[in-house]
């Protein structure tokens, strides 16, 4: 790890960097040195034959995850800070050691938690952590606690870590520098502007003396009432746990057995479910996810839950109910290092009981929208603008034709200024080829960003990402307000007039789909290049103008088809919304 570290901080520009190795736990020879800032993800973890720590630490305990936590707040100077990730037993484990530790943070260091989603560190590990977040000077300063839950970091959550384009991390981090900016000026901090934020006083935290970090449990839910009578899901369903199996145990069957992740993998012939079923994933990254089945399975690490009356509640009434409430049921997950949702806690669940007549009329509703919707989805997941390359067009490259440029290299969670100009990263630009400005953030103007402007029928390519991601162009074409673009992007200009820039948003973003910058780019261990030079190089087809006219009229029509069907999808996903409320008499 010595030889890692050093490594490492030589790679990122420390040329004489410092690497100590020393036992923090059980030596005092460090103890009174103190640091500005500290970063730590630590190994967690007790070495055989367990730690026997000094005597110096606040908290009394034996558990490493406690003294690295401890040692970390005790050693930042007055004005100090540290980000560290924890596992989740820190945040709410209930042991004497636990709750002191939690006590102390809260009191002196804290002032946010930032809860991660279990699977961000596989395929290494599972585990479900959180992020603490101390500030000495900031934590006297006010007398609440900030939490904020990502959902997404910009990848799935399984063992492959595939892309998306979902992540959640830069609007998190512009909360809470805001928040941070509203405490250091004795302003209020308002959670309407953002999503999936808490904030709770320290009294409120320490009222019941376990000092929990669950953000969830300082969350005000609205309490909804139904015009319908209310019973438990214990009382009106079969609840089951399923048998878990490996794919080296099963033998060929009939029963698809679907696993956790809700996935038809592998064949067994016992403990099967015939008919509708929901199921719900009992552990894992997904724990509390619930999918709907009309063939026979065998539950593989998943809770089964069917109606025990169809003459009282219909399964698929049941689970529409249950899939509209998704988010609470995620809530009941339980755990340290695997997360569950077990059972008992399903029980619980409340569930309106209106009619049965009332209730075939929702399904049958429900289920015609969603046909609409999946038929719709059909659409824009299989529609890709395709470009049939004539032979006899002439073939030019790409940098005979356009001017290239390189975006601004500044970080822009650095520079976030609400009364600056908006610039455009890989975040607004979607793996579809399509631009997306609805969270576009702006940052500090200078005089000497203008040749950064962007024109309008301008290209905007990715030229620095993961492999799945170089390549992927949009189409700017803004004039209503001002744009600047950033570093991993290169803007393309048109050098002549006879050049239809949608014609070659379409070549270039299909020549990503076929791979052709993956394979051609230089190759990094997350990052993948292909510069502005070896894009000027790339040979494209260049017909008349008049031909790409044609060609761009026609697909132009089709994506407006495209977009009908987007909208289909939003106005009945809402349907389905409203008619659900409308069992609990909204």
């Amino acid at each position: 790890m010595v030889r890692l570290s050093l490594v490492n901080l030589y790679l990122h520009g420390f040329t004489n960097p410092k690497i100590v190795e020393y036992d923090t736990l059980t030596s005092e020879e460090k103890w009174n040195e103190h640091a500005d800032i500290i970063f730590a993800n630590p190994p967690f973890m007790s070495p055989k034959g367990g730690i026997k720590p000094h005597k110096r630490f606040s908290v009394e305990s034996s558990r490493s995850e406690v003294l690295f936590v401890d040692y970390i707040a005790e050693h930042l100077t007055p004005n100090g800070r540290a980000a560290v990730i924890v596992p989740e037993g820190i945040i709410f484990q209930g042991g004497k050691s636990y709750k002191a530790l939690r006590e102390m943070l809260v009191e002196k260091y804290l002032y946010a938690v930032v809860s991660l989603p279990a699977g961000v560190f596989n395929p290494y590990s599972g585990v479900k952590t959180s992020i603490l977040l101390m500030d000495k000077t900031l934590a006297k300063r006010t007398d609440k606690i900030l939490f904020a839950k990502i959902e997404n970091d910009g990848f799935d959550l399984g063992a492959q870590r595939r892309a998306n384009t979902k992540s959640e991390l830069l609007a998190i981090a512009s909360a809470i520098k805001e928040y941070v900016k509203c405490v250091n000026d004795s302003r209020e901090f308002s959670i309407d502007d953002f999503t999936n934020l808490v904030v709770a006083t320290k009294e409120k935290i320490g009222k019941n003396g376990d000092w929990n970090l669950s953000g969830e449990r300082y969350k005000v839910y609205d309490i909804r009432s139904s015009i319908f009578p209310k019973v438990s899901l214990g009382e009106i369903a079969l609840i089951q746990k399923g048998t878990s199996i490996t794919k080296a145990a099963t033998i060929e069957g009939k029963y698809q057995v679907i696993a956790g992740g809700q996935q038809a993998a592998y064949f067994h012939d016992s403990f099967n479910r015939e008919g509708e079923t929901i199921t719900v994933s009992a552990s894992g990254a997904y724990a509390g996810f619930i999918n709907f089945f009309t063939i026979p399975i065998f539950a593989s690490d998943c809770t089964t839950i069917k109606s025990n009356d169809d003459e009282v509640i219909l399964t698929k009434f049941l689970y529409f109910f249950l899939k509209s409430i998704q988010d609470e049921i995620y809530l009941l997950q339980k755990g340290m290092g695997q997360p569950h949702v077990y059972g008992k806690d399903l029980e619980r669940i409340q569930i309106p009981l209106p009619s049965l007549e009332m209730q075939k009329e929702i399904v049958a509703e429900i289920e015609g929208w969603q046909k609409i919707i999946d038929g719709a989805r059909q659409v824009i997941e299989n529609y890709k603008p395709q470009i049939q390359i004539d032979p006899s067009w002439e073939m030019v490259e790409l940098g005979e034709v356009y001017n290239i440029k390189y975006g601004l290299a500044e970080s822009i969670p650095d520079n976030i200024d609400e009364n600056g100009i908006k610039i455009i990263s890989t975040a607004e630009t979607n793996i579809d080829g399509n631009l997306d400005l609805s969270k576009i953030r702006k940052i500090k103007y200078f005089k000497k960003y203008d040749k950064f402007i962007l024109n309008p029928d301008t290209l905007l390519f990715n030229w620095r990402n993961a492999p799945k991601h170089v390549g992927k162009t949009v189409y700017f074409n803004e004039s209503s307000d001002k744009y600047i673009y950033a570093s991993f992007l290169l803007a393309l200009t048109k050098k002549n007039d006879q050049i239809n820039n949608l014609f070659f948003w379409v070549i270039l973003n299909k020549l990503r789909e076929d791979g052709y910058f993956k394979r051609m780019s230089r190759q990094a261990v997350n990052q993948t290049n292909f510069n502005g030079g070896e894009l000027a190089k790339v040979v494209i087809p260049l017909p008349s103008l008049k031909v790409q006219n044609k060609i761009v009229e026609a697909f132009l029509i089709e994506q407006k088809l495209v977009d009908a069907n987007k909208k289909l999808i939003t106005m009945f996903e809402q349907k389905i919304t409203e008619k659900i409320a409308s069992v609990w008499g909204k």
